[in-house]
């Protein structure tokens, strides 16, 4: 009973390199996705679990099928944790040159990712989340999609970018720990659900 509802999973999102990222996570767990590409409305919130929720909600809905999502954010400690939530619309705007104008004269270089991963049955609602720490590097590197190029995690001195071109990015992905944490706890209540 569980392996069928495994076989019924959709990745909804407009971003089609999230589900690069994603899908062979799921499928190192055996869970088959199906990725469907959706603008899914986006609701104005300071938190990313709530807007998540609402993502879930609305993408289960049009799907009428267990979904799961994916929203992140990327904050900038010396820019007071912005871009956070907007950070896709700020990609879009301003771009990696852009931000690193805004940071030209800031020392501190502190930045995080964070990852939230829902999953809505209709039934169930269940939010992930994976955090990455590191700093912001002073210039854009090549690889990568989004701000790949100019995020160094902690404990390696590559970027994002330059890590995905080896194929290490998923070592400190913070959508890799929270996609691997849903994974983990899909396998485990799969047969329940």
């Amino acid at each position: 009973m569980g392996r069928a509802k495994i076989n019924k999973i959709y990745f909804a999102s407009s971003n089609s390199n999230k589900y690069r990222e994603i899908e062979p996570i799921l499928s190192k767990y055996g869970i088959v996705s199906h990725f469907v590409r959706i603008s899914i409305q986006e609701i104005q919130s300071e938190s990313l679990y709530k807007i998540a929720k609402a993502k879930s909600t609305s993408a289960f809905e049009y799907l009428k099928g267990p979904v799961i999502i994916e929203d992140d954010g990327f904050y900038i400690s010396s820019l007071k944790g912005f871009p956070g939530q907007y950070s896709s619309f700020i990609y879009k705007t301003l771009g990696n040159e852009g931000l690193l104008k805004l940071m030209k004269n800031k020392t501190n270089r502190k930045a995080y990712f964070v990852s939230v991963i829902a999953y809505n049955d209709g039934h169930t609602l269940k939010l992930f989340t994976g955090k990455t720490q590191g700093l912001l590097n002073r210039s854009a590197t090549n690889g990568g999609w989004g701000f790949d190029p100019i995020f160094v995690p902690k404990n390696t001195s590559k970027t994002y970018g330059e890590l995905s071109q080896v194929n290490r990015k998923s070592l400190f992905s913070h959508r890799y720990k929270s996609i691997g944490k849903f994974s983990k706890w899909y396998m485990n209540t799969a047969s329940s659900l």
